[in-house]
């Protein structure tokens, strides 16, 4: 073979092939020469070279994470203040409370509330924290008081703060609750009573005592945070568990602040029961409610959240941080929000705990948060005192949109931080799921109100017009800015054929944002990462900054956005016997909500710039 191939060689080499290609190229590369010129305007690398001008290089490492204090207390010991028990997790669930003057104190009733309060110009700074349980169930008028404490912030021995929670309006026949009947075989009789609902609302308040005590001159700022383990029937040696957190941060001293969290529905088949609802409410409060006779079958949509800020009777205090002498617009402004010296803030999430081991841990398998600050916009000092935030789907019916609603009656700016960890536990096929931090601020959130045509028309664009059967809940009267989210190949209905709007819904495409608020929004600040399997080395991330948002965008085309698909949340038993275990199916249900909300805007982004330019985009 050696042989052959030097022949073939020589004889090439004799043939004058080499001069012939040396001789080709010459001429070849003499026409280009020839035809050499100047770049100039309109040449493809003229207009290449301007938009790489524009190109930047950035570091795209997964963030350092950051969490609100209640999660680093709940996954993380050695952040426990001295006080506090070795581990906070049997604070929440062990049954060291169980006594003769507490007969329900049993760990799954119990509940922590923390309070940390930073002085200005590094001054003192104090930890306080208390522990109860929600045997302390109290009716007062129409509404069930489930706890209230009174906390000593700065050890004085005087009381600083009240912290409660209430259930409001569950007594109120046809508007708090109400039953459904079935047919009785028995002719001419009533209809046997199948289906209880009722329609409550939880209230989070934290109040200075004594709004003249000297200690709120000095606050710099003021974090409030319920933790909560839940009242499922868990076997405490063998099963996995939950904690919720609801936490709300200050700037300014807290005057009757309210956090509402609103449900439309919660509905329990008591068809094996019959009972008049009166007879029904009395065993639930009471804890006599035979459970194997009651479960819970639907919590629904809308989902209200109202904050109310309200200044003290005489005072701007607490939305004109101007008053306090704390906060400068000029150098204060930029600020991270946990830092920001004018604002206030909430939060909600949970930690999910595994088995308890042999030598008393408590493995960490996941968690996930969704934490909002609102500050005053640029050059300015007033914080909302009134925002409502609604979260509406239709997750019971065609499964086809998510809203997130907002009104708010000053300008603002939000900072919202979702966070979600599932790297110890499966995903779909995975044998484990991914870390998400995503962080985003918008400058300029809209106020005020729209005019009620332009909801019923946002709404009737979407395919949800005002009146229609597949509507949960009813359209808002007051409405700063909606996103909207709407997969139109799962919608089923009938909709509205109106060819003056935007998007006929009558023709629509597969899928649809919308986006719309009674004025621009002047910043979005979008960044998020994201971990494969928890790994930082197999990673990615996004940042997408926009200036100057129109007053309503439409993005419609052939991607789709599917929700997550993610249970982060498996109830041991949807049976019922307590009032505790209903309000942790509740809230628990309102934060995986808020949660997928979050995983699908998270996903936007990249849907949205995946499709630019592209077919049907």
């Amino acid at each position: 073979m050696l042989d052959a191939f030097a022949s073939t060689l020589e004889d090439r080499a004799a043939e004058g092939e080499s001069l012939v290609a040396i001789q080709g190229a010459q001429s070849a590369f003499a026409l280009v020469d020839a035809s050499k010129r100047p770049v100039q305007s309109g040449d493809a690398l003229a207009d290449a070279e301007n938009v790489l001008n524009q190109v930047e290089l950035r570091d795209t490492s997964p963030f350092e994470e950051d969490h609100p204090r209640p999660y680093q207390f709940l996954t993380d010991v050695a952040t426990h203040p001295d006080a506090w028990p070795y581990n906070l997790w049997q604070t929440l669930f062990s049954i060291e409370n169980l006594g003769l003057d507490n007969l329900l104190g049993i760990g799954i009733n119990t509940y922590a509330v923390y309070v940390n309060f930073s002085s200005r110009n590094n001054g003192p700074s104090y930890e306080a924290w208390d522990q109860g349980t929600f045997t302390g169930e109290l009716l007062v008028g129409t509404d069930l008081v489930l706890f209230e404490n009174y906390i000593d912030i700065d050890g004085d021995g005087s009381d600083d703060l009240s912290v409660g929670l209430t259930l409001e309006g569950l007594t109120t026949l046809g508007e708090g609750f109400g039953i459904e009947t079935g047919s009785n075989p028995i002719p001419g009789a009533p209809g046997l009573p199948t289906e209880l609902w009722i329609r409550p609302t939880f209230q989070w308040a934290v109040n200075a005592l004594n709004i003249n005590d000297p200690l709120w001159n000095e606050l710099e700022h003021l974090e409030v945070t319920l933790m909560k383990g839940l009242a499922f029937d868990i076997t405490l040696s063998n099963s996995e568990s939950y904690a919720i957190v609801v936490d709300t941060r200050f700037t300014q001293p807290p005057s009757e602040v309210t956090l509402g969290v609103g449900i439309e529905r919660i509905s329990f088949d008591i068809s094996s029961a019959i009972a008049l609802p009166q007879q029904f409410l009395a065993s639930l409060l009471l804890g006599t409610v035979n459970s194997s006779d009651l479960s819970l079958t639907g919590i629904t949509a809308p989902y209200a959240v109202r904050l109310n800020n309200p200044n003290a009777p005489g005072s701007t205090d607490q939305t004109d941080c101007s008053e306090t002498l704390n906060y400068d617009p000029e150098t204060d402004y930029d600020a991270s929000s946990r830092d920001h010296k004018c604002g206030i803030g909430i939060g909600v999430g949970y930690v999910r705990f595994g088995e308890v081991q042999p030598d008393q841990s408590v493995d960490i398998l996941e968690y996930a948060y969704l934490d909002v600050g609102f500050h005053p916009e640029e050059g300015n000092t007033i914080i909302p005192s009134e925002i409502d935030l609604t979260l509406r789907n239709d997750n019971l019916g065609d499964n086809s949109f998510d809203t997130i609603e907002i009104y708010s009656d000053v300008g603002t700016d939000v900072y919202i931080h979702y966070f979600e960890d599932r790297s110890n536990v499966p995903e779909g096929d995975d044998p484990f799921g991914n870390i998400t931090d995503s962080r985003l601020w918008i400058r300029g959130l809209p106020s005020g109100s729209l005019h009620p045509d332009e909801i019923a028309a946002i709404f009737t664009t979407i395919g949800e017009a005002p009146g229609s059967v597949n509507l949960p809940g009813e359209i808002p009267d007051r409405l700063s800015l909606m996103i909207a989210i709407k997969n139109f190949s799962a919608d089923n209905s009938n909709n509205v054929n109106d060819p003056t709007l935007p998007l006929n819904p009558a023709e629509p495409p597969n899928t649809l944002l919308l986006i719309a608020g009674t004025s621009a929004i002047k910043e979005f600040n979008y960044a998020s990462t994201f971990k494969r399997g928890g790994y930082s080395g197999d990673s990615s991330s996004m940042v997408v900054q926009i200036e100057d948002l129109p007053r309503v965008i439409v993005i419609q085309g052939s991607f789709l956005l599917s929700s997550t698909g993610v249970n982060r949340v498996n109830f041991d038993n949807p049976n019922l016997n307590t009032i505790a275990q209903f309000f942790d199916n509740a809230l628990l249900t309102v934060v995986e909500i808020v949660l997928d909300i979050g995983a699908i805007l998270n996903g936007l982004p990249n849907a949205v710039v995946g499709t630019a330019g592209s077919t049907g985009g």
